[in-house]
């Protein structure tokens, strides 16, 4: 069992910092010329990172956990486990 304690500002989240990325560059909805420069893909694995799923709806979200396990979450997309993320990057920049 893993034992994680997140210290954040008061009023900050995950959520907050991905909107500030989005209002430096323009959603992709937004700025349609620019949508192939850059493309936000979130990966998480607990409840803290729903926040940053929910504000990232112009990207894509992926939860990291066991299929058995699935939660009700904001991604869109499952990998099962740290390996699974390491392949799908990889892949993604080939």
């Amino acid at each position: 069992m893993k034992k994680v304690i997140e210290v954040m500002p008061e009023k900050q989240s995950k959520g907050t910092a991905i909107q500030k990325v989005l209002d430096m560059y323009g959603s992709r909805a937004e700025n349609k010329k620019n949508c192939l420069k850059y493309f936000i893909v979130c990966i998480g694995d607990d409840v803290t990172d729903e926040d940053l799923f929910e504000a990232n709806k112009s990207g894509v979200n992926i939860r990291v956990q066991k299929e058995s396990k699935k939660l009700n979450t904001c991604a869109e997309y499952y990998l099962t486990d740290p390996d699974e993320v390491i392949l799908f990057l990889e892949q993604l920049l080939t």
